[in-house]
């Protein structure tokens, strides 16, 4: 884990070993009450499915959960979302259901204690399955993306209850999308994602869908504007919405856009100077008017940067 200033000071201040205390985490933190939660996608003990943990601004590290695979879920890889002092996420694999292991939603305290919400069956029951995004709160209830699921395995758009019940939305089927990755932002009770594959030229979609799970395609993308919008998500700023695409471009090394509502796209700036990184990945995050976000690759460095963009 790393903390940067607006200027570009950066400093580590924890190297994860991979052991109990996890490995490999992919999903941004989330800051309550003056400290830092999180997940890794490995570690935390014989399972190796990775963890939820509580940090230090100073980087002192608390595992608060190892997961166990089919009992509890494996390789959690989106962000926590706070409701009223109860984090939820979801995991990829693991939490056993009929026979398979195709992810689940869980719930946990700020002192560690876990409980897993619904564990999702998968394509052989008609069900979600493997989501990779995290969930987002609309009174009371949480919604969500998978990756696969559906009779296709093209992904899904699914609700469930804080207490447990689960109910698939919308099952994407290659025209509108594919593959959904990125946690739903909410708009004015509409719900804007994007989907890494299918879509006109199999590039990606941006799509908008309501709660009950009617869904529109607002753009396709088609490598000059974009491709494959990553892990991550979309964020709202003064009336649009803002993400990337870890592709496509006028280099192919993704872009920055931004999309009114209404589905008219602009790429904002595409990738592939050397310096300025490749593939961005992530969610931007708005801070007093700035952009700020993270390349996968490229730097002076080739290990990947961290980038400012006033919109």
């Amino acid at each position: 884990m790393f903390k940067i200033t607006p200027q570009g000071a950066e400093q580590a201040i924890y190297s994860f070993t991979g052991g109990n205390d996890g490995g490999t985490p992919l999903a941004s933190l989330k800051y309550a009450n003056g400290v830092l939660y999180g997940t890794t996608t490995v570690g935390g003990g014989s399972a190796n499915c990775g963890t939820v943990f509580r940090m230090t601004l100073g980087g002192a590290i608390k595992t608060l959960h190892s997961f166990k695979n089919n009992a509890d879920g494996c390789t959690p890889e989106a962000p926590l979302l706070d409701v009223k002092g109860t984090f939820y996420g979801t995991t990829h694999d693991g939490g056993k259901q009929n026979g398979v292991g195709d992810g689940t939603v869980f719930k946990i305290t700020t002192s560690g204690s876990e409980k897993v919400l619904y564990a999702f069956k998968g394509s052989r029951y008609n069900d979600a399955g493997t989501p990779v995004a995290g969930v987002t709160n609309l009174n009371g209830v949480l919604y969500g993306t998978t990756d696969g699921g559906g009779p296709k395995q093209d992904g899904t758009v699914y609700k469930v209850t804080l207490s447990g019940a689960e109910k698939v939305l919308h099952i994407f089927t290659g025209k509108d999308g594919n593959s959904p990755l990125s946690r739903l932002c909410l708009v004015n009770g509409i719900f804007y994602g994007t989907t890494s594959s299918g879509g006109a030229k199999n590039l990606g979609t941006v799509f908008a869908v309501g709660k009950a799970g009617v869904l529109k395609v607002l753009h396709s993308f088609r490598g000059a504007d974009g491709a494959m919008p990553p892990l991550g998500g979309l964020v709202y700023y003064k009336g649009a919405i803002y993400g990337v695409t870890s592709a496509g471009g006028a280099k192919n090394a993704g872009t920055i856009f931004r999309m009114t509502l209404a589905g008219k796209e602009t790429v904002l700036y595409s990738f592939g100077g050397g310096y300025d990184g490749v593939s961005p990945s992530g969610t931007l995050a708005s801070v007093n008017g700035v952009l700020f976000g993270t390349t996968s690759g490229g730097g002076t460095n080739g290990k990947g940067t961290v980038y400012a963009m006033r919109p």
